[in-house]
């Protein structure tokens, strides 16, 4: 017990350490976060073994610095039997990537209602592998929709996903390259309709082409209807022949 405990005070200092250079912009008056949705790229070692891969000790630390990115940041979002949504490719390094997060993420706050679970189901949108433009195209829906839903619930919580580092392909052009993409939701109040999302990529909050009075912040609707239609472009030069 005790030993469990010193590891997570040390990780919680490192994570404060490694983070505590990136100051992120104050939210409009009276918007807090409420929801994150999350994607993960993670670094892969081979182990010598025929298409076996391990997940490294620093991309095992580096999904536990992001949680507790997350936990300092934003710990408005963490409210008791808060809902987390967590979802990992089959093989095993992702498996430990999301299970080293959830660790972490149960560590500070017990209460949680966490669901993790790695399925075939997920593979369409979690695996960059084999068809690249195919799968970012189903992960920004599956980012849209998932959004769509949460933000009507009392307490949305947080989405998590877990994929390898395999592509180098931004996702469909929208973002800078990075190991972990964000979406923070803000809002009011519970009834707020006009929700805002700030974007960040490895921790640092990104500038998007589009309107906005306060950036990094940017109405969610104009967000959502951007990048519906970039996805409407990627499927027309997927369909040409």
């Amino acid at each position: 017990m005790k030993k469990a405990l010193l590891s997570m005070l040390f990780t919680f200092a490192a994570c404060l350490l490694a983070w505590a250079q990136k100051s992120l912009t104050p939210a409009p008056v009276g918007m807090k976060p409420f929801y994150i949705s999350h994607y993960g790229r993670h670094e892969l070692q081979h182990n010598g073994q025929v298409n076996e891969y391990v997940l490294t000790d620093s991309a095992a630390h580096k999904e536990r610095t992001v949680i507790c990115q997350m936990v300092e940041h934003f710990p408005e979002v963490f409210v008791d039997k808060m809902p987390v949504d967590a979802r990992s490719m089959t093989n095993a390094c992702c498996i430990l990537a999301m299970e080293n997060a959830m660790v972490q993420l149960s560590t500070f706050y017990p209460n949680l209602n966490i669901h993790h679970n790695a399925t075939r189901r997920d593979l369409g949108y979690l695996d960059q592998q084999h068809d690249q433009p195919q799968a970012w195209h189903q992960l920004l829906r599956k980012i849209i929709d998932e959004a769509d839903s949460c933000i009507t619930q009392p307490l949305p919580g947080i989405s998590l996903r877990y994929g390898h580092e395999t592509s180098t392909t931004p996702l469909v052009g929208l973002f800078p390259e990075g190991n972990h993409i964000q979406l923070v939701f803000y809002r009011r109040h519970l009834d707020d309709q006009d929700v805002l999302v700030k974007v960040l990529v490895d921790g640092k909050a990104i500038t998007l082409p589009l309107p906005t009075k306060q950036s990094p912040y940017y109405k969610w609707s104009t967000f959502r209807t951007y990048c519906l239609k970039r996805l409407e472009l990627l499927n027309e030069r997927r369909e040409k022949p």
